[in-house]
């Protein structure tokens, strides 16, 4: 039987690649020897299907970290990749090439040599591979398509999400290496729509190597009454954010945004639950506690599994989900509030448009302010339709099993 390899991060150990959780179960379906490999290979499994191979014995021969990221930095500078790398930023004039970019790219060109090593030794594990199936379509991808010059992976397929797309996220707007492999690239398999014509003027992949396959939550008919309907009122809003606590998340203008409405409207209580941790979580606790107003209070819920905030959300009543980031794909925690009929109000970046409308909540600009969030919330509130077509939105477009299930098809017929 054939081989197919599939690429992650971290999937199935430790919490991180958590939407995978909804397409494994499908990969009972694919009609190949299936191994998969993340480059974390410790701490809890989560459960895969059967039939996959999970790979534990790829991990790096150096003791040190440090000694290993050196290594590779000068494997890197010695490489003709880098500096192919500066001549392909250079001709797209697209901003000057400051140190901190081109140290950027040789920190690229440096841990994409590290992954070649990595995926040669699962080639070695497995024999030569038919797909690749890499789950981001950054450097895991690019080593595959390095492989696959070697003659050691006949086919390569990747998704495309989000920080792995946009280049506006990365220093100098460049994404190192995506230029250099695209002609690899069998299939990608892109999140949203928007995200085609990116593709194509951006990087040069033609329309053929292109294909939308979007994530899914598990829905339900009765998932929108699933919650606690009777738990807000007139007198008290409660308001949900799901998100790391790092800066492009912008979990201050969410805050701000809700104390301009709890000022605004004295006689509410607003309660902000936020789901996630992370470097600026410490912060933003201690802003919150010194100017809060005396109706407003937060709950800080700290990291959920996938599992446990699907459980959380089939058990608490929100009346909006808030999200404020600079940048985003299609926003999973979106996706997920949505399907328990909780309407969003979020900012027109990346794919947030196909969630959010004035139908299923409320669209900011690109760039929201305090102020569009303070007027987001009082336009959604205490609206049965907007919860309603929520839920509607997720089971007509973005439903687990129908996309899992079409995604799995299209990897079989790719062989």
């Amino acid at each position: 039987m054939k081989k197919l390899l599939i690429l992650t991060k971290a999937f199935p150990y430790t919490g991180e690649e958590s939407f995978i959780e909804a397409e494994a179960p499908h990969w009972k379906s694919l009609n190949f020897d299936v191994y998969l490999a993340s480059i974390v290979t410790a701490g809890e499994k989560r459960n895969v299907p059967n039939n996959v191979n999970v790979l534990e014995e790829c991990d790096s021969i150096f003791r040190s970290k440090l000694l290993e990221m050196v290594f590779y930095l000068i494997r890197a500078l010695f490489s003709r990749t880098v500096y192919s790398e500066v001549s392909s930023f250079l001709k797209l004039k697209k901003s000057k090439l400051t140190a901190s970019v081109f140290l950027e790219i040789v920190k690229q060109c440096a841990a994409f040599e590290k992954e070649k090593v990595r995926v040669g030794k699962v080639i070695k594990l497995t024999g030569n591979i038919d797909v690749a199936y890499c789950y981001w379509n950054h450097l895991t991808c690019y080593a595959a398509c390095f492989w696959k010059q070697k003659g050691k992976i006949r086919k390569v397929v990747s998704r495309a999400h989000g920080f792995d797309v946009y280049e506006d996220r990365r220093k100098g707007n460049y994404l190192p290496l995506k230029r250099a492999f695209k002609s690899e690239m069998d299939k990608v398999y892109l999140i949203s729509e928007k995200m085609t014509p990116y593709f194509i003027e951006n990087y040069g992949f033609e329309q053929s190597q292109l294909a939308v396959s979007r994530l899914g939550v598990c829905c339900k008919n009765n998932q929108v009454l699933a919650g606690k309907s009777q738990s807000s009122s007139e007198i008290r809003i409660r308001a949900l954010s799901i998100s790391s606590c790092i800066e492009i998340k912008r979990l201050d203008i969410i805050f701000e945004g809700l104390r301009m409405f709890a000022l605004e409207n004295s006689g509410v209580q607003v309660d902000w639950y936020h789901v996630g941790d992370g470097p600026l979580l410490s912060g933003l606790k201690d802003t919150v506690n010194a100017r809060k107003p005396d109706n407003f209070s937060f709950f800080s819920l700290g990291y959920m599994s996938n599992n446990k905030v699907l459980e959380f959300l089939s058990q608490e009543f929100f009346d909006v989900i808030v999200n404020a980031s600079r940048s985003e794909g299609v926003p999973v925690s979106i996706m997920e509030a949505m399907s328990f009929g909780v309407p969003g109000v979020a900012p027109d970046v990346g794919a947030v448009s196909e969630l959010v409308g004035n139908d299923t909540g409320y669209l900011m600009p690109a760039l929201s302010t305090s102020k569009d969030i303070c007027n987001g919330v009082a336009a959604v509130l205490h609206d049965s339709e907007r919860r309603v077509e929520s839920g509607a939105r997720i089971r007509f477009k973005f439903d687990a099993n129908k996309n899992y299930r079409n995604f799995v098809a299209g990897l079989n017929r790719i062989c």
